[in-house]
Order: structure tokens, then sequence, then C-alpha cells
């Protein structure tokens, strides 16, 4: 019998689950809300449903006599498609993060309130937008989307257009003020007690807070290693997460303290845990995740390798010949891999990356050239 794992979301940054899927001989379902969903073509089953409409999604399943047949649910999109995740899984009564701890990461604004102290923030109406009183710079964050889609910064007043039409699925809108630090992603699993912990991962981002570059260095690794691990086992332990894959976003401030941005439950998107992190370290992220959601097991011990990384994003063609000259130049050597994916906008318009280069080395000297060199 054909065992399938359903996938929640089958956009660009989802290609990478459902190839390890079908190299791991299981079958896959895709839920996504576009027709033209371009994971759809890596894809056994598709479902054309928003995955915000979970009972319709479980009717679909159940209707095409799919259920005994599904042996996990599992997302690399964040929001809302972790409650669906939890949703589904319950239902079908699989492996999944407890419903109650889902529901509760998805809302930013109590995650960061329970344990950002010492940190300005207020909540207001969309129509109290010419009244906030945080001095500049500051952070607007939107619950309704999750990571950089859902937050601004705010440096002047001219800046407050960019959200007087940014969101009206929010009643509310919450206001922070900005800390200057080292933007941080920290990757896990956790099944129970047991956690395995796969890389700290260095973000620079933009207004937007897109991400411009994610960068991995050993020697900045083993700078915060112990402090930053011991927090985010912390974190897991008084949110009661007790199980999946996770990605913590935290910043450290300029003085040592340690901020949480939001816990993503799920697998991090395609190019950083299906390229970067299996290079980084001897451990296949998402091959591990989809053991653990099937109920093997997964070796928890994890070890890092010297080796430097870059992930860099591009948002405009303009870039392209300069990375076309540096992989021509630097393509054979044997200490440098570099890769260039080329991206695309899908139907709405999420205005993702139009290129995305990866690149690593074991030296450090060439790596910081040629990063040097992208970022000229």
């Amino acid at each position: 019998m054909k065992k399938y794992i359903v996938c929640i979301g089958s956009g660009i940054y989802q290609i990478g689950l459902l190839k390890k899927i079908k190299k791991l001989n299981y079958c896959s379902i895709s839920v996504d809300q576009e027709k033209y969903a371009p994971g759809f073509k890596f894809s056994d089953r598709k479902i054309v449903l928003s995955t915000n409409k979970i009972k319709e999604v479980i009717q679909e399943l159940k209707k095409n006599k799919l259920n005994k047949k599904i042996i996990a649910v599992m997302t690399q999109s964040g929001t809302f498609s972790a409650i669906t995740v939890s949703s589904i899984a319950t239902n079908l009564q699989l492996r999944t993060l407890n419903l109650k701890v889902a529901n509760f990461l998805v809302k930013k604004e109590k995650l960061c309130n329970k344990f950002n102290h010492g940190i300005k923030r207020k909540k207001y109406k969309f129509s109290e937008i010419n009244k906030i009183n945080i001095p500049y710079p500051y952070v607007c964050k939107f619950s309704s989307l999750s990571g950089g889609q859902g937050m601004k910064k705010i440096k002047s007043k001219k800046d407050l257009i960019k959200i007087k039409n940014f969101s009206f699925k929010d009643k509310y809108f919450y206001v922070e003020q900005f800390i200057t630090g080292d933007y941080l992603s920290v990757l896990g699993v956790k099944n129970g007690n047991k956690i395995k912990l796969y890389s700290i991962l260095k973000k620079k981002i933009n207004d937007n807070f897109s991400n411009n570059e994610i960068v991995f260095k050993p020697d900045h690794y083993h700078k915060y290693k112990n402090e930053v691990f011991d927090y985010c086992k912390k974190i897991l332990k008084k949110t009661n997460f007790n199980f999946g894959s996770f990605q913590i976003e935290l910043i450290v401030s300029s003085n040592g303290s340690i901020f949480i941005s939001e816990i993503e439950p799920s697998l991090v998107g395609s190019y950083i845990s299906d390229i970067m992190i299996p290079r980084i370290t001897n451990s296949a992220f998402i091959e591990d995740a989809i053991k653990l959601y099937t109920g093997k097991k997964i070796n928890y011990k994890n070890k890092i390798n010297k080796r430097y990384a870059l992930l860099k994003y591009f948002y405009n063609k303009k870039k392209l010949k300069v990375i076309s000259r540096l992989v021509k130049k630097y393509a054979n050597s044997n200490n440098i891999r570099i890769i260039i994916k080329k991206n695309f906008e899908i139907i709405n318009k999420r205005g993702l990356a139009k290129y995305v280069i990866y690149l690593d080395s074991q030296s450090k000297t060439k790596f910081e050239l040629i990063k040097k060199k992208l970022s000229q």
C-alpha cells in the first residue's frame, strides 16, 4: 500500500520537502490555494484549497479515501500552516505538535509579551496609526503574516505609508522598539525530551525584514552556541513545545541580551534546509524531520563542519552579471561550491527573490573575498 505524506503549502520554498518525500519512496499530497503552485509538479496528488480551510481539506482527504494511507502531515510554510498541520494530524491521529501550542505560537505578540522583558511595545488600532509614541526607529508587527512579511521598520513618519494599506486582516497591530544586534535563526527538531539543534545562522535583513543574506561561520556558531542553545531549550520547555521541527528567530542585542521574535513550528524553507544545512552539518535536516514525523529513529547527535556558507537573495536582476562572472571564476575550485537558483513569483506576487545564490568554502579567506564582491 502506498504511504502518503500531506504537505501544507506548495510554493517555491516547499519544493525541497516534496523532492525528499519522493526520494524516500513516499507519496505526497500537496495543499495550496494557487492552481499553478510550483510545488504541485513534484506532488503525486494535489488539493487546490486554501490551507486555512481545515475542515474542507480533511473532507477532501476522506472523500478520496486517502486518510487511511496518510502517515504524516508536514509543512515548510509559516504562520497558520502550523495550526492546519496540527489540526489535520490530530484528526487523523498522527504525530504532531500539540494544537494548543500551535495556536499560541502563531500569535507572535503573546510570545514576545511572555519572554521579551525590558522592550517598549504597545498595541494599536489602525485608526491610531498617527498616535504612536515610541521613539524612532520602531517595528510594526502584524499577527496574520509570518517572518519578515509581518514586520515593517519605521524610521520616520514618512515610513508610515508602508503600513497604512498593509493588512486589513489584523484589527490591531503591535509597535515595538527596534533592537540593534545580531539576528539569528536556530533550527532543530524535538520529540518529547529529545532535542536536536542543527545550527545557528546569522541573518542580514533589510528595512522590510526580508532576508538579504543568511551566513554561517564556524567561529560565529561557537561564539553563541552555549548561551543561545540553552535559551532555545528553555523557551521550548516553557511553551510546552512537544513535537516537530522548528525555527526560532532571535535577536542578540549589543549588550548581550537575547530577545525572541518568533517560533515557526515548521521546516525552514528550501535552500536553507535542503542545500545549506546538509553542507554545514553532517545531518540531512529534511530527511531527519520526515523520519521524526513518520515514527522512525533519528540520530540526535550533531556535528558542525568547518565550512563557511552564504545564502544571498537578490530581488532584482542587476547583480546577475556579477554573479555569473564569479561562478565562471570560482566554480571549478575544489574549495568553493556555488549554486544559483532562479526563483520566480507565483500568481499572487508575494515578492519572492528573483535569484538566490548559495556558496560555501572551507577557506575563510576565499569565502570573505567572494562575499565582499557580492555585496559591491
